[in-house]
């Protein structure tokens, strides 16, 4: 797969993400450095894009990554996180008014709707495009957003 070169992005074209979760706990449960969703998230944190979160989507991230289950390393974990937070616009999102079969991708397409809204290039990025509105070209897969950037088609 093609990897994305910084000197081919420009401020202007950098998008801002918002990440579902299951798009995060993929990363940390990847062995392939060459993932989709590894190279998404290593992105964010040398600022080639840039994370959209609200404090519940935060809250989110760190509730799921610390299940037992997952067994994701609590120093990496929270590493991760603490710099995935500082590289982040915070934001407070509007209720679109939608139902969604999940209400729990709720606050993830509001915020990615309010974030829209600013004019700037968003996505939201998901591993459960069947979950979202299919008429919406913001909501993409990882593989696809990096098509995209890969692509010149942001």
């Amino acid at each position: 797969m093609p990897r994305v070169r910084s000197e081919r992005l420009t401020v202007s074209s950098m998008p801002f993400v918002v990440f579902d979760t299951n798009v995060l706990i993929a990363a940390f449960l990847s062995n392939n450095s060459d993932s989709p969703v590894v190279q998404l998230t290593r992105m964010a944190l040398q600022n080639l894009v840039t994370p959209v979160v609200t404090e519940d989507i935060f809250n989110e991230y760190v509730s799921v990554s610390s299940r037992p289950k997952l067994n994701i390393d609590p120093t990496k974990r929270d590493f991760f996180l603490k710099v995935f937070r500082e590289k982040s616009i915070e934001i407070s999102s509007q209720s679109t008014g939608i139902t969604l079969p999940d209400v729990d991708d709720l606050p993830f397409y509001e915020a990615y709707k309010t974030f829209q809204k600013t004019g700037r290039k968003t996505f939201l990025v998901t591993g459960n495009i069947k979950d979202f509105p299919v008429d919406d070209k913001g909501i993409v897969t990882p593989r696809e957003l990096l098509d995209l950037m890969v692509s010149g088609g942001l």
